[in-house]
């Protein structure tokens, strides 16, 4: 057992204060590893602290070191080392800890609906009965969340009605609908009416795949620029006036899976309209993603140069994929899992990693050696020969901030630029540390001060 009694002190002090990070943060100036000669108790205040500051590798590894009855008779407990795994899509340990868990505490709600997704995707029986018990905590709490699985779920197991019954109670409680809901939404569930269905539609209009402003010119080549997020990306960014400018947002945060056809088609026509010579793609993370599926699609029917620019893209995108520890890609590819439609998407969209260039275009990835997703992620491709890959010594995501940056800025002015991050509330943004981009300032100051570190100059 552990003798630093001050240790010991400390950390239930913090615990009783809910200082999560504070227990980590004295834990580790400690210990370099978790020890294995804690009591239960102090295990289990680690386990809830890294568990609370979404340290979910730390939560699997504290369990495997703590005595096991103690865990599987802690409904809590079980409970968030089955999250936990469910975050690196361990699901039959995950399913295992989340039937321990309601086994012990019957009125847990996450747990149970968690147990149910997790039976569907173990290829165990999910039966409607099970359906219905978590339909009836989903209507009680009023859970967007959880009507949206099950109505996946019940599509699934060809109750249609009661797949368009779950989505309509979305809209009821005030939500809004995303694109796989309204992919979901179906005649088959109206009960052959098609006035109820169009009464439906016409109440909560369809979203657009995608969203765009062209900013016209007429010059002979345009740049598309792809989001990550629900604002335009580089908007601000000062492009060479030779250029026509088409910005584009993904609206089914389907890293441009949903739409990449659809926008290749539009840009397409726009080469036609306008006369275009050459167009450029420029995406970061799964705007990067994007502009990859889009070439692949683009270079089909175009006969102009395409010039594919991508900062730190996601490669594998399905199945999932362990390493891209981003919140909204866990919940896509697990509303994927559990829809058959966007299954049937997903599953016939290309492999990035097999993209052929053709001889008159470039596709360039950057990315940041000292960034370990983004690094690994480069990895699936570095045998296709087809790709250029510019690794930067970088530690951070975001690897176009060097190449964004306008001319004259100072090092005071960067600090001051990225010295506030943490407070931003975006979810992928902070799990990618962005929140920590003032860490790196020393890195992003050298690689702007390059001449040839600029977005001009690669287009």
């Amino acid at each position: 057992m552990i003798n630093d009694n001050y240790l010991i002190e400390k950390i239930d002090s913090f615990f009783d204060d809910h200082l999560y990070d504070k227990i980590i943060s004295t834990y580790e100036s400690t210990y370099a590893i978790i020890n294995s000669n804690h009591t239960n108790d102090f295990y289990y205040k680690l386990m809830v602290s890294h568990f609370r500051v979404k340290k979910f590798r730390k939560v699997v590894e504290i369990s495997k070191i703590i005595n096991e009855s103690y865990l599987n008779n802690s409904y809590l407990l079980c409970e968030i080392v089955g999250e936990s795994n469910y975050q690196f899509n361990q699901l039959q340990e995950s399913f295992k800890y989340f039937e321990k868990a309601i086994l012990l505490n019957p009125n847990l709600k996450s747990a149970r609906h968690r147990y149910i997704v997790l039976k569907f995707r173990n290829g165990l029986n999910l039966t409607k009965k099970d359906l219905d018990k978590g339909l009836t905590i989903a209507l009680k709490n009023k859970k967007e969340i959880f009507l949206r699985d099950l109505s996946y779920l019940y599509y699934t197991l060809r109750y249609f009605e009661k797949a368009n019954y779950c989505l309509e109670k979305i809209v009821e409680f005030g939500y809004k609908l995303n694109y796989i809901d309204q992919l979901t939404f179906s005649l088959r569930g109206s009960g052959g009416n098609t006035k109820n269905i169009e009464s439906f539609s016409n109440k909560e209009e369809k979203d657009e795949l995608f969203q765009f402003k062209h900013i016209l010119k007429r010059n002979k080549k345009i740049v598309v620029t792809m989001s990550p997020n629900n604002k335009y990306m580089f908007q601000s960014y000062k492009f060479d006036e030779k250029f026509d400018l088409l910005h584009v947002l993904d609206k089914t945060a389907s890293y441009y899976i949903f739409l990449y056809k659809d926008l290749s088609k539009l840009i397409s026509e726009m080469v036609e309209k306008y006369e275009y010579e050459e167009v450029v793609l420029i995406g970061s993370s799964k705007g990067g993603t994007g502009c990859l599926l889009v070439y692949t699609e683009l270079k089909s029917f175009l006969s102009i140069p395409i010039n594919c620019i991508t900062f730190s893209p996601q490669i594998h995108i399905y199945p999932f994929n362990e390493n891209l520890n981003i919140p909204s890609y866990q919940r896509f590819i697990s509303s994927c899992e559990i829809n058959p439609i966007a299954n049937h998407i997903l599953s016939n969209t290309p492999k990035i990693s097999d993209i052929k260039k053709r001889p008159l275009d470039k596709v360039k990835i950057i990315y940041g050696s000292g960034f370990k997703m983004d690094k690994i992620e480069a990895q699936h491709i570095v045998s296709n020969q087809d790709i250029d890959l510019i690794e930067l010594d970088y530690n951070g995501h975001t690897t176009s901030i060097p190449y964004t940056i306008p001319a004259g800025k100072t090092y005071s002015d960067l600090k001051k630029a990225y010295a506030n991050l943490k407070s931003l509330q975006d979810e992928d943004f902070q799990a990618l540390g962005g929140g920590e981009t003032i860490d790196i300032i020393d890195q992003i100051w050298k690689l702007y001060n390059d001449p040839e570190i600029s977005l001009n100059n690669i287009l």
